[in-house]
């Protein structure tokens, strides 16, 4: 079992159905709704300067990988699938680089999506906790 995420590049607005809606069409690899983007190339490339891909390790390492599985990827989006005891660390520096480059990103575990794509970098749709109520 793994914590997943993903982050992508499309045009339009996204919320959590949305978001929802595009995770699941990518896993099963329909990538009609993603654009392609150099951004998606350079969170990739400084994904794994961080994070080596899981065939990089070999038998008696693997444990050490982050990564439950290969990242499953092109040139407009990235779905990770995250070694749970991994989770907190790497979901801090994946939202931190979809900030960076300016991409969509969704935790499906939580149903909560980023969008990352305005100049801002603005948590436009984040939840709040329950208990933000009382720290206004």
């Amino acid at each position: 079992m793994s914590f997943d995420l993903g982050v992508w590049n499309m045009e339009g607005k996204v919320d959590e159905k949305v978001a929802y809606t595009i995770y699941e069409r990518l896993a099963n690899s329909e990538v009609s709704e993603v654009l392609v983007s150099k951004n998606v190339s350079g969170f990739v490339e400084e994904l794994e300067k961080r994070y080596p891909d899981l065939n990089t390790f070999d038998d008696e390492n693997v444990d050490d990988c982050v990564w439950n599985s290969d990242l499953e990827m092109s040139e407009s989006y990235v779905i990770m699938n995250i070694a749970w005891a991994r989770a907190e660390e790497v979901y801090s520096f994946v939202e931190e680089l979809a900030r960076k480059y300016q991409l969509v990103f969704y935790d499906p575990q939580e149903d909560i999506s980023y969008d990352f794509r305005n100049s801002n970098n603005d948590k436009s749709n984040e939840k709040k906790k329950w208990w933000s109520f009382w720290n206004r």
